[in-house]
């Protein structure tokens, strides 16, 4: 098909309408037929069992690359959960400064105010 269409070939292959428009593969699928409804034939089994041993180191390797996603979920996890605490203590520790910025700021001006009610205290009621 390729070698027939060039790269269209996949597009020329969807617009056949019979299903065996491309009667010259009927010789080797008629040939693969028989070398696998024969269950005896040493070759089919050895086929087969080839087949199979790639089908299951297929199957392996997708089960440890799972395995070692679920590793990289647990680790993005345990991220997540230290950014999470972090950012907690983030918090806290930005409320602190702002509270004592605040005393900061305005501790001198309630002193002052305290010291002159004191001293208008001791003035009138007092003195």
């Amino acid at each position: 098909l390729h070698a027939e269409h060039g790269p269209n070939w996949v597009n020329e292959l969807a617009t056949v309408d019979r299903p065996y428009a491309y009667i010259k593969f009927d010789k080797q699928i008629m040939q693969l037929r028989k070398e696998y409804s024969d269950p005896n034939s040493r070759q089919t089994a050895s086929k087969l069992n080839d087949d199979l041993k790639d089908v299951t180191n297929i199957m392996k390797k997708n089960i440890d690359d799972v395995l070692k996603r679920g590793g990289h979920l647990d680790d993005a996890f345990n991220a997540s959960r230290k950014l999470m605490d972090d950012s907690k203590d983030f918090h806290m520790g930005s409320k602190r400064l702002n509270r004592l910025a605040f005393y900061r700021k305005w501790a001198p001006v309630a002193a002052g105010s305290v010291m002159v009610l004191f001293f208008f205290y001791l003035r009138f009621f007092i003195l």
